[in-house]
Parts: structure tokens; C-alpha cells; sequence
């Protein structure tokens, strides 16, 4: 393909014809923007079109709520102080490295079902341009949609109550236009915003957005990454260099022998009832497997992945969490640091946190629901051995466990696999929290098997799973 063929992305075309029968006087760069995007050699040039594509976005977004004739509404789709594509960081990172997390991302999904709602941020240029040459090679329906904090909360203080309603709605409404499937990049520390908004404004919007969402996605096939900051990287005290080369390195694992690994773990699982996990840090857990069975989760649907997974008897669940190291609240985003749980029939009944306790408090009592477990997962990846925040690579560690306070999965069908991973438990989070046995004497039983001892798998067929790779 030369030139971009808008017949082929009716999706867009769709956005173009609306920005372009609202243009008036005061936006009529929006026709130019229209036109320039049309005249993009997207073949060529992947990075001029999401930069035109970023801001094309924001004036859509204006024409959409009916904002086309509000001067100060326009001025925000062209205004300067906000970032663009070009923009963007990379990830320091060779073009070997970020082809290979481009392909896992696009690859994720066998089918690669089209269209494909992209969702891009910060950090990812380079990795989002290598994904659209493979939806351009593929001949799939791609439609880009950018992260765009500044610009997301300057346009929210400009909305009354039912424009915040439309537009959340409107956000939501990426996912009914045909999509068949999402691939999601997000950052692992979110920058400091600089623009403030009313707390009820972002409450109404978010609660308006999540739950179209939550509805949509059910019939979606997903991947998703949580691209590392330097800000992560200071959070956890690594180099921001050290810090990037840990995450390629989490995703250049030999995934065929990771699958491997993870059917006779999972055959053992399967098999048992009780599952108690210990460290020295005061952890002992105990909780009831029986009847459930465990997800092989690879990389098809976590950039990097390595985990299995499954839930236990709602209300079998009894002992104590220490957790040690930093945690992302799963609300606010802020920090906690070192959680204690503690379980009685499945509740939880007491909890405490050295740093944070406050947000750890507004997660736990989110809802009844937030205070029983909703999932336990062993995190697998072998090139991941020591604790660090970003919520998606942390329940990846190999040798730790997880539990999610909240809801449980609902699928009954996992990659092709039928699963059961449903406890009933249902709540407005499923909050991962990740607990180390590796480095901390740490033990997982099942019934009267040790499956890993000092953190450490003892079954010679899942040494993979022990590391270095």
C-alpha cells in the first residue's frame, strides 16, 4: 500500500467525515488535518501518521461533543503545550529488542483478528510504529488511540455535568465500532499532572467510561504491556538502562519451554486440595484448590507474561501476607509499602501497611467483595527474580505468589482451554498483590507435596522455571 486507502479503515473514515461536516471558520485546520492525513504514505512513514493521527484525535473528540463551535474547546486540539506522537519517548532499546515485543503484542492473539484497537502512550514509539507496519503487511483494520493525560483532563474542565457523561460514553465507545480485539500499552509510573480537576468531574467520567468498557470487553481478546519510566525505575532503585534491559529480558524468554513447565505444574495443581505458602517474613496461607483448575498464561496476553492461575474456595482462605516491598494502589495509584493481610474463613479481617495504610484502606474497603480473594496466581518468569512495582510484571516473578482482593475471573474458557477459575467472589477491583518466596525461604505445599522450596521449584522438569536465563 502507497498512499493511505481510507476505504480500507472505514473506522476512521467514519471520524473524518464527522470532524469534516463540523469544521467551521474556527476549525478549519480540521479540514486540513483531514486532508493531511490522507495524504500520508502510511507504508513509509508509520510515525507521521500517529502524529497526525494524535491530533486529529483531539479534534474529533471536540467535534464529537458538539464542543465545534466553543473557540476555547478548539484552541485545546491545537494547542502546543501538549505532546504528540513525535513527541514520545522510546524505549532505549535496539530495533531487535523492540521488534520483539512488537511481535508478541500483535502476535498475542493466533486468530489476529481485525480491527484492532491499538491504544498507545509515552515510551512506546518505536514498538507502536513496528506494530502498524505489521497491521499494514497483514492487511488489518487498525484504529490508533493515544494516551493523552494534559489534554484528557484540560478537555474535562471544560465539560458540564452531562458533557463529562458523553463524553466517557463517547471514550467507551471505541470498542462498538467492530473491534475485535485490543492491543493495550500503558507506562508503569504515571508523569506528575500538572492539571488539576475537580475530584467529582473524574469520578463521574471514569465510573461512566469503566463500565461500558467492562460490558465491551468481555468479547475482546486482549494484550497488554506496562511499558517501563524512569520514574518506575526510581521507585524500585535500578538504572533506568538496568531497569529496560530486565523487561526485554522477561520477554526473550524461551516461551516454548515456559509452556512446557507450565502443563506438568499445572497437571500437579489441578490434582490437589490444600495449598499453603510460607516465607520468613511471617507469611503462612493456607486455602482450598479443590475443583478449580489453572490458566497456562504465557504471553498472549501479558507483554511479558509467565504465570498460572486460578482461584480457591471463596471462603477457604485463612492465615497471613507479608508482603514486602512497594505496591500500586489498585484505585489511586499511589504507593504502599509492605502490606500485611490477615484471612479468617476466607475474609479479611485485618490489614495494615508501614507507608500508605490510607490507600491501602480505600482498595480493602472497596465493597464486601474486596475483602475475600479472588484469584491465587505463582508467578513463572525466570529472568524476574526480585520484587519490583509495576503491576504487571510483578506477578510475574519467578518464584512468588499472588492473590487478587476481589473479583473473580468469569470465563469458563482460557486460550482455547476450558478452565475453572470462578469462586463467586465479585467486586468493583481484582487488586494483584505479589508476595516473594524466592530469597525468603520460601515454600509452596501442596496436600503433602513441596512444589517449591526456598523459592525455588524441586521438581527437575520445571527447572526452567528456577532460572538465569
Amino acid at each position: 500500500m502507497s498512499y493511505l486507502q481510507f476505504s480500507r479503515f472505514p473506522i476512521l473514515s467514519a471520524r473524518l467525515d464527522l470532524v469534516r461536516a463540523k469544521a467551521s471558520d474556527q476549525t478549519d485546520f480540521g479540514h486540513k488535518a483531514a486532508d493531511a492525513l490522507r495524504e500520508i504514505d502510511l507504508a513509509n512513514n508509520a510515525a507521521e501518521f500517529l502524529d497526525a493521527m494524535h491530533g486529529f484525535q483531539r479534534l474529533y473528540l471536540i467535534c464529537a461533543l458538539g464542543l465545534h463551535d466553543n473557540p476555547e474547546a478548539v484552541a485545546l486540539a491545537d494547542d502546543r503545550r501538549f505532546h504528540t506522537w513525535k513527541d514520545f519517548n522510546a524505549l532505549p532499546a535496539t530495533p531487535a529488542q523492540q521488534d520483539i515485543v512488537a511481535e508478541l503484542l500483535y502476535g498475542g492473539d493466533p486468530q489476529r483478528r481485525a480491527p484492532i484497537l491499538l491504544n498507545l502512550c509515552d515510551y512506546g514509539r518505536g514498538i507502536g510504529e513496528l506494530i502498524i507496519q505489521k497491521c499494514i503487511d497483514k492487511k488489518a483494520e487498525f484504529d490508533p488511540w493515544f494516551v493523552d493525560p494534559r489534554f484528557h483532563r484540560s478537555l474535562l474542565n471544560l465539560l458540564n455535568d452531562d458533557q463529562v457523561i458523553a463524553y466517557g460514553e463517547l471514550m467507551a465507545k471505541r470498542r462498538e465500532s467492530g473491534i475485535k480485539r485490543t492491543i493495550g500499552m500503558s507506562v508503569d509510573q504515571d508523569p506528575i499532572h500538572d492539571v488539576r480537576v475537580e475530584p467529582a468531574k473524574m469520578k463521574t467520567y471514569a465510573m461512566t467510561a469503566e463500565a461500558r468498557i467492562n460490558e465491551q470487553s468481555r468479547n475482546l481478546f486482549y494484550t497488554s504491556t506496562r511499558l517501563p519510566t524512569p520514574a518506575g525505575a526510581v521507585v524500585d532503585g535500578m538504572e533506568y538502562q538496568d531497569y529496560v534491559d530486565l523487561f526485554f529480558r522477561m520477554c526473550a524468554v524461551d516461551w516454548e519451554k515456559i509452556n512446557q513447565a507450565h502443563l506438568i505444574l499445572i497437571h500437579k495443581l489441578n490434582g490437589g486440595k490444600i495449598l499453603r505458602l510460607t516465607n520468613n517474613d511471617g507469611t503462612d496461607l493456607r486455602m482450598n484448590i479443590e475443583g478449580f483448575t489453572f490458566c497456562n498464561s504465557r504471553v498472549a496476553k501479558n507483554v511479558p507474561g509467565s504465570e498460572v492461575f486460578s482461584a480457591p474456595h471463596r471462603d477457604s482462605v485463612n492465615g497471613k501476607i507479608v508482603a514486602k516491598g512497594m505496591f500500586s494502589d489498585e484505585t489511586t495509584g499511589k504507593l504502599i509499602e509492605n502490606i500485611t493481610l490477615e484471612f479468617e474463613q476466607g475474609r479479611l479481617v485485618r490489614y495494615d501497611a508501614d507507608k500508605g495504610l490510607e490507600y491501602l484502606t480505600r482498595s480493602v474497603e472497596t465493597d464486601e467483595g474486596s475483602h475475600y480473594v479472588g484469584e491465587i496466581g505463582i508467578g513463572t518468569n525466570p529472568a524476574l527474580k526480585r520484587h519490583i512495582v509495576n503491576s504487571l510484571m510483578v506477578e510475574k516473578i519467578g518464584g512468588s505468589f499472588h492473590i487478587a482482593l476481589g473479583r473473580a475471573y468469569e470465563f469458563k474458557d482460557y486460550l482455547g482451554t476450558p478452565v475453572n477459575v470462578d469462586n463467586g467472589n465479585r467486586s468493583k477491583i481484582h487488586w494483584d498483590i505479589t508476595t516473594m518466596l524466592y530469597g525468603k525461604q520460601g515454600r509452596m505445599v501442596l496436600d503433602d507435596h513441596v512444589i517449591i522450596d526456598d523459592g525455588l521449584f524441586v521438581d527437575p522438569e520445571l527447572a526452567y522455571l528456577n532460572g538465569p536465563v
